[in-house]
């Protein structure tokens, strides 16, 4: 079942994003601590955003600071400061893959720690390997093509950061016209298309299929272990033991007493117990 837009701003998304987000803000001049306060992540910030910010809080921030910037490629400029490290464990697990089609598989299988917006598919068509984004949730301008344009650059990033000869071969299409920033975007990316029917990214098998310099099977299945440790959570998203996380996360005076926490979430303290225990 399809969420509403009222339910899928109360996701969380990782704390990577508002902290690019605020980096490519304060590199424009912006204050940092005046971006937090209108956005309301006073708290969240206290703690660098380790357990990441609800996605309706992230959608102030960055809609502050693209009217106070007034960029229209803002997106593709925080995606491309977003390389395969800046994902955790996802990017170190692609990292220590042995070819680029592994960590191509890894990022498809594990994407939904790092976007619960978009989805990626990737597959093998021809000589070629493709990646297709779809949007899942409504988004009018200008955030549609924003968060199109941060996923393909950072996904981009990761697929060059991974085999770097690959860039002159890679494709990108996008399915808008070409805005009037087209030309500084091809600066990075030389393959970008506009006008196509759909958002993707194509890169040439052969070299997917090349061996990685950093390829360490013991790293992979760590880092791929932090990975199902965190989609386990995902999972939790929404019930009580998860909720009582993030308040225990974003603690600054001491933690809170089990009637503290029950009266923070609005429900009794024995329901709060036993669903605790559950």
């Amino acid at each position: 079942m399809s969420k509403s837009p009222e339910s899928w701003t109360e996701y969380v998304a990782p704390g990577i994003y508002p902290m690019t987000w605020l980096s490519y803000a304060m590199e424009k001049g912006l204050s940092r601590s005046d971006l937090v306060y209108q956005a309301g992540i006073a708290r969240e910030d206290a703690v660098s955003f380790s357990l990441g910010i609800r996605v309706s809080k992230l959608y102030r921030l960055m809609m502050d600071i693209i009217s106070r910037l007034g960029d229209d490629a803002i997106g593709f400029e925080v995606g491309w400061r977003m390389p395969p490290i800046a994902f955790g464990s996802l990017g170190q697990a692609a990292l220590a893959c042995d070819t680029g089609r592994d960590a191509l598989e890894l990022f498809q299988r594990y994407w939904r720690l790092i976007s619960r917006g978009i989805q990626i598919d990737v597959s093998l068509n021809g000589n070629l390997y493709v990646a297709t984004f779809t949007l899942l949730f409504p988004l009018v301008e200008p955030l549609r093509h924003i968060v199109f344009e941060l996923a393909i650059a950072s996904f981009y990033r990761a697929v060059i950061g991974l085999v770097p000869h690959a860039a002159e071969q890679t494709e990108v299409w996008l399915d808008v016209p070409e805005p009037s920033y087209g030309s500084r975007l091809r600066d990075r990316i030389p393959g970008l298309s506009f006008g196509k029917p759909i958002v993707q990214i194509r890169c040439p098998a052969s070299f997917m299929d090349a061996p990685l310099p950093m390829a360490s099977p013991a790293g992979r299945l760590t880092a791929i272990e932090q990975c199902n440790a965190e989609e386990r959570l995902l999972k939790l998203e929404g019930k009580v033991s998860f909720l009582v996380q993030k308040k225990l996360g974003i603690a600054s005076a001491g933690f809170p007493s089990i009637d503290e926490m029950a009266s923070q979430l609005n429900i009794p303290v024995r329901a709060l117990r036993r669903q605790l225990a559950e």
